[in-house]
């Protein structure tokens, strides 16, 4: 992996190294309402890593998850990614290391939905590539979440 411009950092498979699967939870759990999800057990993160069409990668600092990325393949190639901090630079390099994962998979595009006002998201994906597709709101919460989905080719 190359070195983030901010601080050294150690990419890992989530998968094989287990051992971080608590702290990606934890920060997982920071960020679910972003994510538009709900929170997950430990229990739950592990029978979801060991689905076939799941690939998750962790940015990990001094031995603290600082990033984590989400490919599911199973729903055509859809990425979710969170950081502990925001606007470092490490969701546009998440995102880049998951597009070589999608490409050895044979996935021909991968997709994201985020929030319209997700503007550091919505940045990582348009430095690596992506492409706005459509508008989708969600609803959420009780709430209606205006988004965008982003998609990048991987062929050619």
């Amino acid at each position: 992996m190359k070195r983030h411009k901010i601080f050294e950092a150690e990419l890992i498979n989530l998968r094989e190294v287990p051992e971080y699967v608590v702290q990606y939870v934890e920060l997982r759990n920071r960020n679910y309402k972003a994510l538009i999800s709900s929170m997950m057990t430990v229990e739950d993160t592990r029978e979801w890593l060991a689905q076939a069409g799941i690939e998750v990668r962790c940015i990990v600092e001094d031995g603290t998850v600082a990033g984590a990325i989400a490919l599911n393949s199973d729903r055509g190639g859809e990425l979710t990614f969170f950081a502990a901090k925001k606007n470092t630079g490490i969701g546009t390099e998440l995102i880049a290391v998951m597009e070589k994962v999608g490409r050895d998979a044979g996935l021909e595009k991968l997709w994201a939905w985020t929030a319209k006002g997700n503007v550091p998201s919505r940045r990582a994906f348009e430095k690596n590539g992506f492409r706005l597709k459509n508008t989708l709101a969600k609803e959420y919460d009780g709430k209606r979440i205006e988004g965008v989905i982003y998609e990048k080719s991987l062929s050619g």
